[in-house]
């Protein structure tokens, strides 16, 4: 078992938490006191084996028994701290803190946890969608002034085709089920860090329930695909059979509330047995 944090790497942790302070508003003394109640509280842990000598380069991705321990929390607040230990520990010898590659991992698997957060894809779609309208209201007001130009004509046709306007409605239909379900509506997020979140403890919500409309959309976006297809793609022979094309319709994809009447009257089981066998069938392909 080791002794205490190594003398050499007190001032280099000192640095790195006046650094990290700035970056994340607050003083360098705050962090620096977060940083030894928590490797006290988590002393078992932190002190479990002796530091080498040296940096030893542990892998880009952490260990079963750095997860586990960091999966062992018993809510948010105690994950940021894990999480911190784990950096800490993984980055700290008797030559002193590589803070580098510390703040390095704490931005990359910070973001990385977000996983599929819900705030940023109602970001990512709020933008699409008023990009999407101002590019069709300037395609139509073009196609009015030059009723004859071929290219605006090509163009009008392609952006208001049945296939683009249905794009479209999608992807409001996407960003309601977003912000409603994924708990999305009037947030906004620039930190990108599961550990740095403005929302705190709800980021755990926020994760899960944007996980779970991911899943639901990719069910959609699957069934739209194969049910009423690109106009521009011919599947090859192998898929011919996963296409329904010109089968009654199933789903009606434009409408949120079929899509949960869908999820009520059995409608998505079909949709979700077939998902399975497709993913079945080409996860090695």
């Amino acid at each position: 078992m080791s002794q205490g944090i190594p003398k050499k790497a007190v001032k280099s942790l000192i640095e790195h938490c006046n650094r990290f302070g700035k970056k994340t508003g607050r003083s360098g003394a705050e962090v620096f006191k977060h940083y030894l109640e928590w490797i006290k509280k988590h002393a078992d842990y932190f002190f479990a084996s002796h530091w080498p000598p040296k940096y030893v380069p542990t892998g880009t991705w952490l260990t079963k028994e750095e997860c586990r321990f960091i999966l062992d929390s018993k809510n948010y607040e105690e994950e940021v701290e894990r999480f911190t230990v784990v950096l800490l520990k993984r980055n700290l010898s008797l030559d002193g803190l590589k803070a580098e590659y510390f703040e390095q991992e704490f931005g990359f698997y910070g973001r990385m946890f977000c996983g599929h957060c819900s705030v940023p894809a109602a970001m990512y779609l709020r933008e699409y969608i008023a990009k999407l309208e101002e590019s069709n209201a300037w395609i139509e007001k073009q196609r009015k002034l030059e009723p004859n130009d071929a290219y605006w004509m090509k163009l009008y046709d392609n952006s208001f085709s049945a296939e683009a306007i249905r794009s479209g409605k999608m992807a409001r239909v996407q960003l309601g089920f977003i912000e409603v379900d994924g708990a999305a509506e009037g947030k906004v997020c620039e930190v990108h860090n599961k550990y740095l979140c403005l929302y705190g403890a709800l980021s755990w919500e926020l994760v899960k329930l944007g996980n779970m409309v991911r899943y639901l959309w990719r069910l959609v976006e699957f069934y739209d695909r194969h049910w009423n297809g690109p106009q521009c793609y011919t599947p090859s022979p192998s898929e011919a059979k996963w296409y329904h094309i010109g089968e009654p319709s199933l789903l009606d994809v434009t409408s949120r509330d079929d899509i949960l009447k869908a999820l009520e009257d059995g409608r998505m089981d079909k949709i979700v047995e077939e998902f399975r066998r497709y993913i079945e069938t080409f996860k090695h392909v």
